[in-house]
């Protein structure tokens, strides 16, 4: 299993581990609200709040419970981290649920597609998940048009499903089948032959 942290790499993106030495990156988009407009979590208001993040990223890793990895361009010779994705919670030969956020400058650029890309490919063949499931608040459509891009389908709505900035909130649940998954790859190869 995940021993030491993988490194993905896409033809724009470098996907790394998170550390202390990212704490001004991870506030930065933490602290942006347009980020955590749909977000389960406040919108930080210090650099402790990211120091704590990180330390749940890094305990999620090393009790094999989750995997978050911190997005770079590849041309960004300082890689500082523009985003972050991967899995909040997998269950390895069973299911996942996959997180992600990206600083406000880089959406609408296939940015968080391509970064999803890499790690739904991970997940099915690294962390031998059968099934990823994403929630997503209701009016967020920048995330429903990046999981529908990847073949993700909408199952229902969890009404009331969790609870964060003082109130209740219905969120989406999309999934994405590692028998769905395949067939895609399969016919994507059939149309390039």
């Amino acid at each position: 299993m995940l021993n030491k942290f993988p490194i993905l790499s896409t033809n724009r993106l470098l996907l790394k581990d998170i550390t202390h030495n990212n704490i001004d990156d991870i506030f930065t988009i933490f602290s942006n609200e347009q980020v955590t407009q749909f977000y389960d979590c406040n919108t930080f208001v210090s650099k402790t709040e990211a120091v704590a993040a990180i330390k749940m990223f890094r305990k999620r890793f090393i009790h094999k419970t989750g995997l978050r990895w911190g997005i770079c361009l590849k041309e960004d010779s300082n890689k500082q981290i523009i985003g972050t994705c991967g899995y909040n919670s997998f269950v390895p030969r069973h299911r996942a649920i996959i997180g992600y956020d990206l600083l406000p400058q880089f959406w609408n650029k296939g940015l968080m597609t391509e970064a999803l890309k890499i790690t739904v490919q991970f997940g099915f063949a690294q962390l031998e998940v059968n099934r990823i499931e994403a929630h997503v608040m209701l009016n967020n459509v920048a995330s429903i048009k990046v999981l529908k891009k990847l073949g993700f389908v909408q199952e229902g709505i969890l009404r009331e499903y969790g609870f964060w900035k003082n109130t209740y909130h219905d969120v989406y649940l999309f999934s994405l089948l590692r028998k769905d998954y395949m067939a895609s790859l399969s016919q994507i190869n059939k149309q390039q032959n």
